[in-house]
């Protein structure tokens, strides 16, 4: 089904491809909808950075474009920009619809612009922003790092991400739409999510150059993973993306955005980095007869056991399975209760990984 929808996605962009940056739109078949989006390529990338740029409720991809003025930033720091389209303008906050859209978009892109997988990243304004949340909870294995704007974690008290994710946070006090007192409960929850200090180191004003700024930083660090959660509070800001087109502030947020995801990487973080077509999922290990319980959908070749240091516990060669959903038990006779990390490499009809627990 990737490949279909990869398909479907650059045969609008061929069409449109010259040697300069490219920017154009491209769409693709997901859940029985055409889901389309604007993608933004600069001339002279090289394994370039994506970053997920999200409009807010009733804005779309074009307006989100022009409002933050992203693609600036992508012709001098070569990364690839794409603003997604929601549904009727709304992103899908509550289900899987536009988390499963956003999931083939990377792999959409990735399929043929060489990105580098361990630098995806998601932004947004608003819902956008809700949404960035919302990857950052359930698309760890995808998603380095998120940076959302007046939007905020809806799944809060759901959110398990399968690593510690890097979050900053912008915000005004005089939000009118999204409520700044919403805010604490956010940082607090990635705070404690990522094993971060419970004290911020304060930076007021910030930038500390500008004694005049009416923003200050929250820098909650050092945390697990080489993550860290950061919240740029801009005192009498309202609903905005502050330093967008046409908003005058005292610092610019998508220069603040790219200038803290750029510094993260899955392959720095305690997950281990992405490799080809090697499927990733977190599961605690268990003694299960001997061994530990996988269910196999289909074809697969090699599977490996990885603790949160990146160090293979244990490896098998599986090869084809017979039936839909054979299951078969792998030899382990390592530390039960300890986390790992379960690895398999997709062969035709990929692999599900499923720890059984007795």
């Amino acid at each position: 089904m990737k490949s279909n929808h990869a398909m479907a996605a650059v045969s609008i962009l061929v069409l449109v491809m010259t040697a300069n940056a490219l920017q154009t739109t491209g769409s693709f078949q997901i859940g029985g909808q055409t889901r389309d989006y604007i993608l933004y390529v600069p001339s002279g990338a090289s394994n370039p950075p994506l970053v997920i740029n999200m409009h807010g409720l009733g804005s779309n991809a074009s307006q989100q474009l022009l409002y933050t003025q992203f693609n600036a930033i992508a012709d001098r720091e070569k990364c690839i920009v794409v603003y997604p389209n929601a549904i009727n303008n709304s992103w899908d906050l509550a289900g899987s619809t536009d988390l499963d859209f956003i999931s083939a978009l990377i792999d959409t892109i990735a399929a043929y612009y060489s990105i580098d997988r361990n630098r995806v990243y998601a932004t947004g304004m608003s819902m956008g922003g809700y949404m960035s949340h919302k990857l950052g909870c359930q698309l760890s294995d995808k998603i380095a790092a998120i940076a959302p704007v007046a939007g905020l974690n809806a799944l809060n008290s759901f959110c398990n991400p399968g690593r510690p994710v890097p979050v900053l946070q912008i915000h005004g006090t005089a939000d009118s739409t999204v409520k700044y007192s919403g805010v604490a409960t956010t940082i607090s929850g990635w705070v404690q999510r990522n094993g971060c200090p419970q004290t911020a180191q304060v930076t007021d004003p910030y930038p500390a150059s500008n004694a005049n700024s009416t923003v200050k930083k929250e820098l909650y660090s050092p945390c697990d993973g080489n993550s860290e959660v950061v919240l740029l509070t801009v005192e009498g800001g309202g609903h905005v993306w502050p330093g967008g087109l046409g908003s005058a502030a005292d610092i610019n947020a998508s220069e603040e955005v790219w200038a803290f995801l750029k510094r993260f990487s899955l392959a720095s973080s305690n997950a281990l980095p992405f490799r080809g077509n090697e499927r990733i999922l977190r599961m605690r290990a268990r003694r299960v007869a001997g061994g530990v319980s996988v269910g196999i959908d289909g074809k697969t070749t090699d599977v490996r056991l990885i603790d949160i240091e990146g160090r293979t516990a244990a490896a098998w060669h599986i090869g084809e399975q017979a039936g839909a959903s054979a299951r078969i038990t792998l030899p382990f006779t390592g530390a039960s209760g300890l986390v790992y990390l379960l690895v398999g490499e997709d062969g035709a009809g990929g692999a599900l990984i499923a720890p059984e627990r007795r």
